[in-house]
């Protein structure tokens, strides 16, 4: 985790807070003054002092998010005031937390993406030539165009790392391995989405998949491959993420793998159990079944019939089939579950898929499940379910049948 750096962010907020405050009286602090060379005590106190108070502001935040362009940043303003002051004894205090900051440099590891630091040279150019021109024109203080042109190189530099590409097909059929490995986890196969980029362990026997949106990474599920490397590709995850200046989240982690990440300084929350079905032991005779077994008896009733294949056995007429069932329980919804939900749902992107496929007296697809096969086949995982809607014990009709097949197979 390293050193506790929130406590600088903290005071630079703070004095952000005070200089705004009484920047918005008219009358800032007197060391807003030597903050720059150009600043006057005219009429151009009141704007120096805000635009003072929102870069001080800025560098909190940044200090807090551990950016190391913010260390700087605060480094160079309180050396500047110590410069500026004439009181000696806060030009020592100045270099004293010049000084602690700088002892906490490795705190700090969040750097700027090279396409960042071009764009905030460019643009701090442009600001530059701009305010130079206003500067000389007397429209604003040479002192407050240079905080503005720094405010604007900052907010620049501490924008979050770019959000990566998906990762290739090389990069997948790496990681298709490590799902396929025996002993994989139930969520194993979701680290297959084609929107995922992977990130691999030292020794690369173990790969996690995410994506970052907004400035959250967020990762889908568990690590997949060999469980011994676990533990070195969150670090490894947990490096990169603060290097690039991404939170964490996680979505989908097993209970007993959460300690993989609340090592890291995260928070689990309980979200649900997973329900696993013992096939052998599986069985509708019970009295507390009665329910299921009275919904699956009305599908029967109604001449519904399954069939289960796999995915490459589908036909491009029972695709584009599925590919409007799909889209009427949509109802104009966007797919969701990136942790739990394999995308490319009746498309060739994931050939080793099985489907139960449900019709009715007429032939008509009313209903279809997608079970993805988790290390080997003696292991199946619920995708997605899809039906049409008022088909009561439809879902459960489709489960039993599964269950019953692979029951066979064995």
């Amino acid at each position: 985790m390293g050193r506790r750096v929130w406590p600088f962010g903290l005071v630079a907020v703070l004095a952000g807070l005070l200089v705004g405050f009484f920047a918005l009286r008219g009358a800032p602090p007197g060391w807003v003054g030597v903050s720059s060379h150009g600043y006057t005590a005219g009429g151009h106190a009141r704007p120096h002092g805000l635009i003072l108070a929102v870069l001080l502001l800025v560098i909190g935040w940044g200090l807090g998010r551990r950016r190391r362009v913010a260390l700087a940043a605060a480094v160079i303003l309180l050396c500047l005031l110590a410069l500026n002051l004439h009181q000696l004894r806060y030009g020592i205090v100045c270099v004293g937390a010049a000084a602690g900051l700088a002892l906490c440099y490795h705190g700090f590891p969040g750097i700027p993406d090279r396409t960042h630091v071009t764009r905030a040279a460019v643009v701090t150019f442009a600001a530059a030539v701009l305010c130079g021109f206003f500067a000389q024109h007397h429209r604003v203080d040479t002192g407050s165009a240079l905080l503005l042109v720094v405010l604007v190189a900052l907010l620049l530099l501490l924008r979050a790392g770019t959000a990566p590409d998906a990762a290739g097909d090389t990069e997948r059929d790496r990681v298709r391995a490590m799902v396929d490995r025996p002993g994989a986890d139930t969520l194993a196969p979701f680290a297959l989405r084609s929107d995922k980029s992977y990130l691999f362990s030292s020794d690369g026997t173990a790969a996690l998949g995410y994506r970052v949106l907004l400035g959250v990474a967020v990762v889908g599920g568990d690590p997949v491959g060999d469980p011994a490397a676990f533990p070195d590709v969150v670090a490894r995850f947990h490096d990169r993420c603060r290097r690039r200046g991404w939170r964490v989240a996680v979505l989908g982690a097993r209970g007993d793998l959460a300690a993989l990440w609340t090592a890291h300084g995260m928070r689990a929350v309980g979200i649900g159990d997973e329900v696993v079905l013992d096939v052998p032991g599986f069985g509708l005779g019970s009295r507390r079944m009665r329910n299921v077994r009275q919904a699956v008896q009305r599908t029967r009733n109604a001449e519904i019939r399954t069939a289960v294949i796999s995915a490459a056995e589908l036909t491009d007429p029972q695709r584009d089939e599925m590919a409007t069932l799909s889209r009427h329980w949509l109802d104009g919804e966007r797919e969701r579950g990136f942790a739990m939900i394999l995308d490319g749902l009746v498309d060739r992107r994931h050939p080793t898929g099985l489907f139960v496929l449900a019709f009715d007296a007429d032939e008509r697809l009313v209903g279809f499940q997608r079970y993805l096969v988790c290390g080997t086949d003696t292991a199946l995982s619920l995708d997605v379910m899809r039906r049409e809607r008022g088909w009561n014990g439809l879902n459960e009709r489709m489960i039993v049948d599964v269950v019953r097949r692979t029951r066979r197979r064995r």
